[in-house]
């Protein structure tokens, strides 16, 4: 990843999330980092059970701040990653 991609960047990826997750239950998880713009689900092929989801911040180092905090963290059981979406 670009260094400079990184430094503007304001969208991470989370996952894997299991179906029980909502929307309001990830900004109120990613809202103690900073404010939440939107959040998105994506479903993964070959898996019915987990999906992915892209949360997007106000500010970059809001971004950067949920990466450190949740990476290799755990939601509704299941650890998981956190990092920058890719362009």
């Amino acid at each position: 990843m670009e260094e400079s991609y990184s430094n503007d960047n304001t969208k991470v990826y989370v996952y894997p999330l299991t179906n029980n997750i909502s929307e309001d239950h990830v900004k109120e998880i990613f809202g103690h980092f900073g404010k939440v713009v939107n959040v998105e689900f994506h479903s993964y092929e070959k898996e019915d059970s987990k999906k992915y989801g892209v949360v997007d911040f106000e500010a970059n180092d809001e971004a950067k701040n949920s990466i450190a905090h949740m990476n290799e963290g755990e939601i509704d059981g299941l650890k998981v990653k956190v990092g920058f979406r890719s362009p």
